[in-house]
């Protein structure tokens, strides 16, 4: 493992209020820790700096925690005015930036956690997900920038993002266009409570998605199956990841499972048919109805990495750091048969751990990167 060098994370203008360090981690265990912070009721001070649903970023040294705000507490539960007001600010812990010596790298997973009186201040606005429609006409986005995590959507060529949900603070992840684009899907994940699967139904502009409970430690890769009210996802059981098949109008006794082993959580679907990978075998697997067996599609995943892979057209297309140059590339693997890739895009030195989705053309890639405390989602377009 590459060490960091021991230097101060902080990148904060000196310029800036104060107002943006919450304050210092005061209890951590191997999920959460609680941040010892105050709120001033002054002008241009906090106000909806403290809200739940905030990212925030707790210095180490070498490395910067992120974690998540799920709930915020005036220990005594009274408010003075004028006052300084203790508080106390619980964060679920997400993953870390850490320095490389080149360039700081997110990754999901705590190495280093937080010490008792380690600085926490807010993290900046991120775009956490992108994901393209299938005519590539609309982006629809996971993002903090109105203070909470929501879903966002704007046309392609512009940015434009218009709000289309109002969640409370809850974690919103895996987002996904039914075919038709005329669906949105995406997970929603609260403290002390099961995972929800959403679905918005843009045809009837709808305000409010319909979400459905599905009990499960984790949940990932919602896919609606067309033509029926039916959707697959993967989830975590005792025996590790499996994918699912649901009628949401149905009671969870109706659920199928595709019983494969060891299989990566991201999925995704063409038609009805299901395509999964098993890492531990370097496949591409293809379920058809009835969703009893699967078969092999792709084979020899050599440069695989797991959950960073879409499908588009003939072809999976994944992203991988290619060691001899240090950093990421897109590739493009034809199915069916063995492992066949060509570089389709070099994303330089600059965009680290990278999500991507590509148009339906396969003509356009939306690549979603982490580097320090932002994400940076860009619209890169491939050559002819």
């Amino acid at each position: 493992t590459t060490q960091g060098e021991s230097v101060s994370q902080e990148r904060r203008d000196r310029a800036q209020p104060d107002s943006r360090v919450l304050g210092h981690v005061v209890q951590c265990d191997g999920a959460r820790a609680t941040i010892a912070a105050i709120a001033v009721d002054v002008e241009g001070a906090a106000g909806s700096m403290w809200s739940v649903g905030r990212m925030v970023s707790i210095n180490l040294g070498a490395t910067r925690t992120v974690g998540l705000v799920y709930s915020i507490d005036r220990p005594d539960r009274v408010w003075q005015e004028g006052e300084i007001n203790p508080i106390s600010v619980c964060v679920e812990l997400i993953g870390e930036v850490r320095d490389t010596g080149v360039k700081p790298v997110f990754d999901r997973g705590i190495t280093v956690y937080p010490y008792i009186g380690a600085i926490a201040h807010r993290i900046r606005t991120a775009d956490l997900e992108a994901v393209y429609a299938p005519d590539a006409s609309r982006i629809a986005l996971i993002s903090d920038r109105s203070g909470s995590t929501q879903i966002w959507m704007t046309p392609a060529q512009e940015d434009a993002p218009v709000q289309l949900t109002r969640f409370g603070g809850e974690r919103l992840h895996d987002l996904s266009f039914s075919q038709d684009g005329n669906e949105l899907l995406w997970v929603v994940s609260a403290e002390r409570a099961d995972d929800q699967v959403c679905v918005l139904d843009l045809a009837q502009s709808a305000t409010t998605p319909a979400c459905r409970p599905l009990a499960h430690t984790e949940l990932r890769s919602p896919r609606r199956l067309p033509n029926t009210n039916d959707i697959v996802y993967s989830g975590m059981t005792e025996a590790g990841w499996r994918a699912f098949v649901i009628d949401l109008g149905q009671p969870e006794e109706s659920l199928q499972t595709i019983d494969v082993g060891g299989i990566d959580p991201h999925l995704e679907v063409r038609g009805n048919d299901i395509y999964l990978t098993d890492p531990a075998r370097a496949e591409i697997l293809v379920s058809e109805p009835p969703y009893q067996r699967v078969r092999v599609e792709l084979a020899h995943l050599a440069t695989w990495q797991a959950s960073r892979w879409r499908l588009s057209g003939d072809a999976i297309w994944y992203a991988w750091m290619n060691p001899e140059i240090g950093h990421f590339q897109v590739y493009r693997a034809a199915m069916p048969g063995p492992m066949r890739a060509e570089t389709a895009l070099d994303l330089g030195e600059d965009r680290n751990y990278p999500l991507l989705d590509i148009s339906g053309d396969a003509r356009r890639v939306l690549v979603r990167t982490e580097l320090a405390d932002e994400t940076d989602i860009a619209v890169i377009a491939l050559d002819e």
